[in-house]
């Protein structure tokens, strides 16, 4: 009988620097290593030949677009394989979405999880509204480039943990939260979209804007790198596009830069700028999902449990810590 089959992607930016973060010699042995981590159940592929693209910012970024289409096409369609682990996020994949054709997972019999954040945030959002998919905003094997102490260690960790959410076990990384603003509503059941903000905003006025539809839903927001007026022009974006006036809440994740170890309060701030006056959108903020270590798969577009963690402030006081369950 066929394996199932788990698809490693380098889409966007270039993979190089995992080799040495892994310590090993050719993406060859990223295959292995993560094939070791899945066990026998499952076979691990990938295109090795996207892995490592020669990039020249001058001439366009990656000169591969056709080949990166045709992977992320022919992964969309084939039902042997189970999930796609994103390796990095970076740059250059957005431009691609036109010439995608996302519809082929109409045709698909078995489900396909989808697990990817930064760059990946568009891919994430507009193959999360079609059924078939379980998509995750999740760093995924990109843990591996992060400062953690042992970057092997994390890198088959995280392929462990996606096995388990594919095979339907609880993941050892968890999500939570704290309520900083309003109240939650009952039930305390969610469907999330967003993901990197300066990514998201992309969507706004092209004809995948309904990917990111979020009436009745909770947007999640986090980015790195950007200082705080560039964040206050994206938010004004999402608010132009009549997001914040519609979703139901927000998930705040990790905001921070060089100068600016934790952005929250500042994003906090320009918040009351943009979100509706006429009612108070509850916020949980400090969630542990982003560019930084210890991050918690986020599920798009899927029920989520929010489940107020033991010992935390009386509800509705604000201050009230949620694990977000799904």
């Amino acid at each position: 009988m066929t394996r199932p089959m788990i698809r490693l992607w380098s889409v966007a930016g270039s993979s190089e620097s995992l080799l040495k973060r892994l310590g090993v010699s050719s993406f060859q042995n990223v295959v292995e290593l993560a094939q070791q981590a899945v066990g026998p159940s499952y076979s691990v592929r990938a295109d090795l030949r996207l892995m490592s693209p020669a990039i020249n910012e001058q001439r366009g970024g990656r000169y591969d677009d056709a080949r990166r289409i045709r992977e992320i096409e022919q992964t969309l369609a084939d039902d042997q394989i189970c999930a796609v682990v994103s390796l990095r996020g970076g740059a250059w994949l957005t431009r691609l979405l036109p010439h995608i054709r996302f519809d082929l997972l109409r045709k698909r019999r078995n489900p396909l999880f989808l697990f990817g954040f930064s760059e990946l945030t568009t891919i994430i959002n507009i193959t999360g509204r079609y059924p078939i998919v379980r998509a995750f905003y999740d760093e995924g094997a990109s843990i591996a480039l992060k400062k953690v102490q042992n970057p092997r260690t994390a890198f088959r960790r995280c392929l462990t943990d996606i096995v388990e959410i594919i095979e339907g076990r609880p993941c050892r990384r968890k999500l939570h939260g704290q309520l900083v603003q309003g109240r939650i509503p009952s039930p305390r059941s969610i469907r999330v979209v967003g993901g990197c903000l300066s990514v998201l905003v992309s969507l706004c006025g092209s004809r995948l804007f309904s990917a990111s539809d979020c009436r009745r839903k909770w947007i999640a927001l986090e980015d790195i790198d950007e200082p705080i007026y560039r964040l206050d022009r994206f938010l004004a974006q999402l608010k132009l596009a009549g997001w914040l006036d519609a979703c139901d809440g927000l998930l705040l994740g990790d905001f921070h830069n060089s100068d600016s170890p934790d952005q929250t309060k500042a994003v906090m701030e320009l918040l009351k700028y943009h979100l509706p006056t006429r009612r108070k959108i509850p916020i949980i903020a400090h969630c542990n999902f982003g560019h930084r270590s210890s991050v918690g798969p986020l599920p798009i577009n899927q029920p989520i449990r929010l489940i107020r963690a033991p010992n935390s402030a009386p509800y509705p006081d604000q201050g009230v810590q949620f694990v977000l369950a799904f």
